[in-house]
């Protein structure tokens, strides 16, 4: 159980600036409550297809650039975001860089077998 007060506003975690999650396919969030990361720099994130929420970003200053995130294309367009009053905009984020490790590798033209 969480006071009253976290629940409505959220956890801070003032001096999170990382975070790197591999090959966890059943976590949909990282916290039971918001998640408020006002020095977050970078998202790297593998094999995490569950995932629906990034940590929010209220709390930081107007010229502090944006997190860099890394995960694949399938989990960023399926992440719920709350809005930008809230600091929970995926326009918050850098554009995502997409893993190339899930990407279709191209097949060769003809066939291989006789």
């Amino acid at each position: 159980m969480y006071p009253e007060e976290i629940v409505a506003h959220g956890l801070p975690f003032p001096k999170l600036t990382t975070i790197h999650l591999h090959d966890l396919p059943k976590l949909r969030q990282i916290s039971e409550v918001k998640m408020l990361a006002p020095a977050l720099e970078t998202i790297r994130i593998r094999g995490g297809f569950g995932l629906r929420r990034l940590p929010a970003l209220r709390g930081r200053g107007p010229r502090v650039k944006r997190p860099a995130v890394e995960m694949e294309k399938d989990v960023w367009e399926a992440l719920e975001w709350d809005g930008l009053a809230a600091g929970h905009h995926p326009s918050l984020f850098e554009p995502p860089v997409h893993s190339l490790y899930y990407r279709r590798r191209r097949l060769l033209r003809g066939t291989v077998l006789r």
